[in-house]
């Protein structure tokens, strides 16, 4: 225990599950959500979307990174789809309306569609450790030693 751990209020301190990829999946997803909201208001849809649409692509993401948590594969499964089906999107537009709409719109697609990137393979990452019964666990000694 160090000297300081006795100042530091217990929801302030990170508390990280092996092989569990949720928090920054969550932080990626709320960062999407943000830039696209902001970007909606100031220079246009990201995607090639109505309004309706668009604000309700930012409440999923934002739902998703709410809900998220180290008990529920089936979610996980989900934020996949949403993390990769988005990215396929944004990307998607970027490139297409690359002559077409502002290089502010081309970048914010980019960083959008990078953000939910790193979110797919995140997710990936904790659902293949959630099939192998792996969240949590310690290494087991010797597991990867040669035979």
């Amino acid at each position: 225990m160090k000297e300081t751990d006795w100042q530091t209020p217990d929801f302030m301190k990170k508390k990280s599950i092996r092989h569990y990829y949720g928090d920054s999946l969550r932080l990626m997803f709320l960062i999407s959500a943000i830039v696209y909201a902001v970007s909606m208001s100031l220079f246009g849809n990201l995607l090639p979307v109505d309004m309706y649409a668009g604000v309700g692509i930012v409440i999923l993401l934002v739902f998703l990174a709410g809900i998220t948590n180290p008990h529920s594969q089936a979610l996980m499964f989900v934020n996949v789809v949403v993390a990769g089906v988005g990215a396929y999107l944004m990307q998607t537009a970027a490139i297409s309306f690359f002559n077409v709409d502002s290089s502010i719109l081309f970048i914010l697609r980019q960083l959008v569609a990078v953000l939910l990137l790193i979110a797919f393979y995140h997710s990936v990452r904790t659902v293949r450790n959630m099939m192998l019964g792996k969240i949590g666990d310690e290494p087991a000694k010797g597991e990867f030693d040669k035979k």
